[in-house]
């Protein structure tokens, strides 16, 4: 099944994978109500973000980009986060984040710990292109300040102070 360099922004909390519904009528409920804290990107565990909620403006936040990918495993489907298919919702494949740890690399091969399943980035040596909520396209820097990346991941922070989010073990 296909496979995507791209990632939706999930902002800065990084959440495991839930569980999914035991049967159809709890699939068909409305996911629980989870707070800005948690939830502050464009899409986040069966939610998603409305235009009005965007309040930092939509040519300042992240919607998709290029996501980090380790070249080891460009085509062989190994990477924790680049092995399951575009259509498979909630996970590390399709989900990147904008915490202050988890600033964008250049792929390079990478283990465990460099987490960058979690990361966007791209094999591009100037930076990764992002789509902004306004369409517009923008080659994000991975020089760019980690709080200025936060900020770009966070729908509605509106220069409030940063939330460390994922913490490195």
């Amino acid at each position: 099944a296909a496979r995507s360099d791209y990632a939706i922004n999930s902002a800065h909390r990084v959440t495991n994978y839930p569980e999914g519904p035991k049967d159809f009528d709890e699939g068909e409920q409305d996911p629980p109500i989870i707070g800005i804290e948690t939830f502050a990107g464009i899409s986040h565990q069966g939610r998603g973000a409305e235009v009005r909620q965007i309040v930092d403006g939509l040519s300042n936040t992240y919607l998709v980009a290029e996501k980090f990918l380790d070249p080891n495993h460009y085509t062989d489907g190994k990477s924790i986060g680049d092995s399951a298919t575009l259509y498979s919702g909630y996970c590390y494949d399709l989900h990147r984040f904008t915490s202050i740890y988890l600033t964008p690399l250049l792929d390079k091969p990478v283990t465990l710990t460099d987490r960058g399943y979690r990361r966007f980035g791209s094999a591009h040596p100037a930076g990764f292109h992002a789509a902004m909520c306004d369409g517009s396209v923008k080659t994000i820097s991975y020089e760019i300040e980690a709080e200025l990346h936060f900020r770009h991941g966070h729908r509605a922070d509106q220069g409030l102070p940063i939330v460390a989010g994922d913490i490195p073990d």
